[in-house]
């Protein structure tokens, strides 16, 4: 699917981050020590760098076990925090303004998101049903609360694309592929090619 191949693009590059984060820390708690009692023993003045370094280092063994402690208690209460509706929906609308991963995450959702209408449309299945069911494979909230604006303004006789149009939140493209649909009576062709054409672009950029 495209979100595990999305995932696994961004594995790799994690993996080698972790790695060199331990490299780092081993040379700073175990081979920067060893390297200063030389320099203590021959007396010289060192430079300003290595003695930034070796702080470093003494406050890596001294008080890392702190910081760590002091990271997890900011993940967990960072954690804690998305569980209020308008800090999620602020957080998720921050992600899709990042330059790289908010595209992944819009491209990613609006997918799901076009297939499932796709696929629902074309079994017969009304549009409101449709939609209410599309909303559920949102994992973005502002994605989510656009669908379920769209939903009530379907209901007042809107057509899909002006109701989707009115959040802002979906590209301009998915918007007039729709209406495109609409127009010609094809619509859940259009949202299988949408689909089709999202995830493909999000795919290249996750692997390019």
């Amino acid at each position: 699917t495209l979100s595990s191949k999305i995932w696994l693009a961004f594995t790799y590059p994690a993996i080698v981050s972790a790695v060199a984060l331990m490299v780092i820390l081993a040379l700073l708690t175990y081979v920067v020590p060893q390297v200063v009692t030389v320099f203590e023993q021959t007396d010289q003045e060192l430079p300003g760098l290595t003695i930034g370094l070796i702080a470093l280092s003494d406050f890596i063994r001294n008080w890392g076990w702190l910081v760590l402690i002091a990271l997890a208690l900011i993940v967990v209460m960072f954690r804690l925090s998305l569980r209020s509706p308008s800090a999620r929906l602020a957080f998720d609308m921050r992600m899709m303004k990042a330059p790289l991963i908010g595209r992944m995450i819009k491209g990613m959702n609006t997918s799901r998101f076009t297939s499932t209408l796709a696929i629902l449309t074309a079994a017969g299945v009304p549009l409101i049903g449709a939609l209410e069911a599309g909303s559920k494979t949102l994992s973005n909230m502002a994605l989510k609360n656009n669908v379920d604006d769209a939903i009530s303004r379907v209901r007042e006789g809107a057509s899909l694309a002006k109701a989707l149009s009115a959040g802002s939140q979906f590209p301009p493209m998915v918007v007039h592929m729709i209406a495109s649909g609409e127009a010609t009576g094809e619509l859940s062709d259009m949202l299988e090619r949408c689909a089709e054409t999202i995830s493909g672009e999000t795919e290249r950029r996750a692997m390019g």
